[in-house]
């Protein structure tokens, strides 16, 4: 009776404790005021009573927690009672790393609020790239703490916890990937603000309603030079005037011969590879060559990375012009920007139909650099989001600063994860915007055997929501007349060159075909449809076809193949894991994905993960007298699917 009345004691200081822990967490979700300043000394109030309030529960039922773990079977508190030590130490090692990183940051964060830090002048980044370099050991120590809880978060289920505890997990949860990006940005930007010397970086601006394979056509190219935070260089240009043609450059890959007749490789269609950090280089070549002037990286942005950085800044008001952007009119913005004006001759206005981009950077970077009024907070989640969704990609050479940047995931390279593997790559090969105007959606499904051996099939979904035409597409050069509209060139047809990565081994068995007749094609010769299998690049099998969607129709493109027995992994005891790592093609949203795993007769799913950005709805049935697991889920970003089963 003793026994059970301090372990119910115990459970209302540990329900205390999490009342006020859920405050300091919802104090923590509101730093930024209104006008975008940080509120510093409520982050060191807030953590300082984390710490605190830690520390003395630690203190009253320290002795609880040997005993914790085996405390499920109590009635009302027992499943959290037993998540109690994991949960002790997921908070010290967050509130460590929090406070950590607040110590690294609380200079920086001094200077976005305008204040003037000792010894320091210029702009922004000048101000704030010393006394990041300088704390550098603070962040590496907030980042081992934080790779702690991320850990032993991982082994915690709420499945069973009280709402109360789970409610304050998931806002853990939330504040966990901000976190990282606090930490990665102190080790980070240093180097890349050219901490230890100037650096000069290739800026691609890609367009992803003309979708390429590392997020769309390269519109236009500047050239950015920092050197210790002070930003030296920052001009864009249309790339069509990156080449020097009076030089001679190499074949184009065969696609680009075929379906668009390219005589030669030029920058614009450099990003060929859906590996950027082999497009970077590509890229950095064709600059250098063409234009004479070296870059250390490459970094590549689509549309979404500025709508994310506008909504972050805005209002912004563009030089030589009325207009005031935000994140509410940006789309508009730059598509009439790119139109002619009424009357405008096509010589006039082709030649600076780009010129919005520069005006808009600088419109942004002006804001940025003055220390303007700038929510800090929230263009940092515009950033972070920006990278994990692959709307921005990084690319260095710096073999340091290289292996951080891929560590963090951030410089778009195919991933090398065991298991299975899936990226879908589309290139718009037919000189059109559909791109804008295409909804996709798949549904992968495999399915085991009795045998172990493994099947899969991904359908792709293409629907064209443009208006339907009397006539079928022919493909053409657009015609850049006084009439040309933006709009147009959206409603006209995609000609997809569509590749599937898969794992090395993997066998073709039958896929869909749509052939396309000659003459709806520049070259004149008909497509038959037929896919292929193209040699293997960086460790994948690559499948590939080409097909057309015209507006108001829809293309169902289905692929069938065997998978390597190396897929499965045996865990020991008649167990196995199966690993999906499924890679979202950079330039894309957020398509809706689903799948389904058909498990061998008599085998039994034991555990299953699924790390999707949107969260993913899992469901089981029996299909046959076989256990089936269908995962929906948004692909916003990469995603991990593990499942354990068991065979009888």
């Amino acid at each position: 009776m003793v026994a059970t009345i301090s372990l119910g004691v115990g459970a209302v200081r540990v329900y205390s404790r999490i009342v006020d822990l859920q405050q300091r967490v919802s104090s923590v979700e509101t730093i930024a005021k209104d006008d975008g300043r940080l509120d510093l000394k409520q982050i060191g109030v807030e953590l300082t009573g984390a710490q605190r309030d830690i520390a003395e529960l630690r203190l009253e039922i320290g002795w609880l927690l040997p005993v914790a773990g085996r405390l499920s079977w109590m009635p009302r508190f027992g499943h959290d009672l037993a998540a109690v030590p994991a949960l002790f130490d997921v908070a010290e090692s967050v509130i460590a790393a929090a406070s950590l990183t607040f110590e690294g940051l609380s200079p920086v964060t001094g200077a976005l609020n305008g204040e003037t830090l000792e010894g320091s002048t210029g702009s922004l980044t000048e101000r704030i790239i010393g006394p990041l370099d300088a704390n550098r050991s603070l962040f590496e120590q907030a980042e081992s703490r934080l790779d702690a809880a991320a850990e032993m978060r991982s082994s915690i289920d709420t499945a069973n916890l009280s709402e109360r505890l789970t409610a304050l997990i998931t806002r853990v949860d939330k504040l966990l990937p901000l976190m990282r990006l606090a930490i990665d940005g102190g080790l980070v930007l240093p180097d890349l603000l050219g901490a230890n010397g100037a650096r000069s970086y290739l800026v691609v601006a890609q367009n992803e309603d003309e979708l390429r394979p590392t997020g769309g056509f390269i519109s236009a190219a500047g050239r950015l030079t920092v050197d210790h935070g002070k930003l030296m260089e920052l001009e864009f240009q249309d790339s069509y005037q990156v080449d020097d043609l009076s030089k001679e450059y190499p074949e184009p890959p065969l696609p680009l011969k075929t379906y668009m007749l390219s005589g030669v490789w030029l920058f614009r269609d450099a990003n060929w590879s859906p590996d950027f950090p082999t497009s970077a280089q590509q890229l950095a070549y064709f600059y250098t060559y063409g234009r004479g002037q070296r870059v250390d990286g490459v970094i590549a942005l689509d549309q979404e990375m500025v709508s994310l950085l506008v909504r972050a800044l805005s209002p912004l008001d563009i030089d030589g012009s009325d207009a005031v952007v935000t994140g509410d009119n940006l789309l508009s913005f730059m598509r009439a920007a790119w139109g002619p004006s009424q009357g405008e001759s096509t010589a006039v206005w082709f030649p600076a139909r780009k010129d919005f981009i520069g005006k808009l950077t600088k419109a942004m970077q002006s804001k940025v650099m003055s220390g303007g009024k700038v929510n800090w907070a929230s263009l940092g989640r515009a950033v972070y989001s920006a990278l994990r969704e692959r709307h921005l990609l990084i690319f260095v050479a710096g073999p340091r600063l290289k292996k951080t940047i891929a560590e963090l995931g951030w410089d778009g390279a195919l991933s090398h994860a065991d298991g299975d593997y899936l990226m879908v790559v589309d290139a718009n090969v037919g000189f059109t915007k559909a791109n804008a105007a295409i909804h996709q959606a798949f549904k992968y499904q495999v399915a085991v055997a009795a045998d172990l051996s493994i099947t899969a099939s991904l359908e792709a979904a293409y629907r064209h929501q443009g208006n339907a035409k009397s006539e079928p597409c022919r493909q053409k050069v657009p015609d850049y007349g006084p009439n040309v509209t933006y709009e147009s060139l959206v409603d006209d047809c995609l000609w997809d060159y569509q590749r599937l990565y898969v794992p090395q081994g993997s066998t073709l068995r039958q896929a869909s075909r749509y052939p396309v007749a000659g003459l709806q094609l520049l070259s004149g010769r008909a497509s038959s449809g037929d896919p292929e299998v193209l040699p293997i690049e960086q460790g994948k099998g690559v499948f590939a076809t080409f097909f057309a969607v015209e507006p108001g129709r829809e293309r169902n493109m289905s692929l069938d193949y065997a998978l390597p027995a190396s897929v499965l992994k045996p865990l020991g005891n008649a167990r196995w894991v199966y690993r999906l790592y499924w890679q979202k093609q950079p330039g894309t949203l957020a398509p809706p994905a689903q799948v389904r795993l058909t498990l061998p007769p008599g085998a039994k799913v034991e555990s299953m993960t699924v790390t999707a950005m949107s969260g993913a709805n899992v469901s089981r049935r029996t299909v046959e007298g076989r256990d089936e697991v269908a995962i929906e889920f948004a692909l916003a970003a990469d995603t991990v699917i593990e499942i354990i089963f068991r065979r009888n």
